[in-house]
């Protein structure tokens, strides 16, 4: 006996066009005060800051050629700078590029060094 099709009688498909946004959806990161509804703290606006880099910040993956990782290490070599530092920036010019306002960098406790690792 041959398997009972479903039935598509109540189904309705919408093939108007949704309306183009005239300009770029803001964004609020997950982990911040306007995201989570607390209040930032006071003085500069800004959230606390948290102890340790671990707290402060969000890791980022990826998966690129291992001839590029090569590259930009002997560059990072060259120009007396961390292959990090080399990535952030072009993260930041992207973002820039694209609007978007918010900083890319995890924010430096005070007292601490710009390079913790």
């Amino acid at each position: 006996m041959a398997p009972k099709l479903p039935s598509f009688a109540g189904l309705v498909v919408d093939l108007q066009p949704e309306e183009a946004p005239t300009s770029p959806p803001a964004v609020t990161p997950p982990g911040s005060a306007k995201a989570s509804g607390r209040k930032p703290a006071k003085g500069r606006g800004r959230p606390t800051v948290e102890s340790t880099l671990r707290e402060r910040s969000s890791q980022l993956v990826t998966y690129v050629n291992p001839e590029f990782i090569w590259a930009l290490k002997s560059y990072a070599v060259e120009a007396r700078c961390k292959p990090h530092d080399c990535i952030l920036e072009a993260i930041e010019q992207w973002a820039k590029r694209k609007h978007i306002a918010v900083p890319v960098r995890a924010l430096v406790a005070p007292g601490q060094a710009d390079d913790e690792g």
